[in-house]
């Protein structure tokens, strides 16, 4: 099925003509190609592909191959992909001063900003879309302002177990 070669340690496949580096027919199914052809060419791939995701958890980990695998069996994203950073900072800003200026109609908050945010943002999604991705956005806002509190919370009382460091003791006898 293929050989090494002597100058380099490297598996090169014999191929026959009209057989990719795998065995399979370059030219895609026509058809004319039977079913019972293409679920055996199925089969092949199916196995082809968990051989190398086998090779793979054995070079570098389960965790990591799968990463990897994830990573390349990814859709590329068509066109130019950009991020909305400006769309959702406005967002932020707006629904903020909606909340601030009337704190009893929170609940409304969302869908009133998206609505107004709508004509800004240049058709860039329904009202409904914008009313989700808006509180999608303030739930995150505020799990990372708790977890922020947390961790500063945690880190006090750590140094508070710790006592006084070095330098604070050098402070207090100087």
């Amino acid at each position: 099925m293929g050989f090494i070669s002597p100058q380099e340690e490297l598996y090169v496949p014999l191929l026959q003509d009209g057989e990719d580096r795998f065995g399979l027919p370059l030219s895609p199914p026509t058809l004319l190609t039977s079913e019972k052809m293409l679920r055996e060419l199925g089969d092949v791939i199916e196995t082809l592909a968990i051989d190398l995701f086998e090779s793979a958890v054995r070079h570098l980990g389960k965790k990591e191959a799968k990463i990897l695998f994830l990573e390349i069996t990814k859709e590329p994203p068509k066109g130019k992909q950009r991020t909305h950073q400006e769309h959702d900072d406005l967002m932020l800003k707006k629904y903020d001063a909606f909340v601030e200026a009337y704190p009893d109609q929170v609940r409304f908050a969302a869908s009133r900003v998206a609505a107004d945010c709508k004509e800004q943002l240049q058709g860039r999604g329904t009202v409904d879309s914008l009313t989700r991705r808006l509180r999608d956005l303030v739930k995150k806002r505020d799990r990372e302002r708790e977890d922020a509190e947390r961790r500063l919370k945690a880190m006090k009382a750590v140094y508070r177990l710790a006592g006084p460091t070095l330098l604070e003791r050098f402070d207090t006898e100087g």
